[in-house]
């Protein structure tokens, strides 16, 4: 899913965020939902540790395949456009031509 300003001229901040990716072929084993990668949890919801909310590789996976997704508490994967007010386009399955 990815949310996308409908105007960017609200300056740098104001771009697209969320992932194109399809995570399931690519899932961790240990964090898969079941044998058919049904999709992906998260390390914390996986083991149940709340250290595993922060980083490490786990949270690389996701950090790398959707740099532009919050992963976790991350100053570089939150996005605001002040100036846009609250028109944004929401892509439920995104492919690399929605995204730009």
């Amino acid at each position: 899913m990815t949310v996308a300003p409908a105007n960017r001229s609200g300056g740098d901040d104001c771009t697209t965020a969320g992932c194109a990716v399809n995570l399931s072929s690519s899932c961790p084993q240990k964090l898969r939902y079941s044998d058919e990668s049904l999709g992906c949890k998260s390390a914390c919801q996986a083991f149940g540790k709340p250290s595993y909310y922060f980083s490490n590789h786990y949270a690389d996976f996701f950090e790398e395949a959707c740099p532009k997704a919050n992963n976790f508490n991350d100053k570089t994967s939150t996005y605001s456009c002040p100036s846009l007010g609250h028109d944004f386009h929401i892509i439920f399955c995104p492919t690399s031509s929605t995204t730009r």
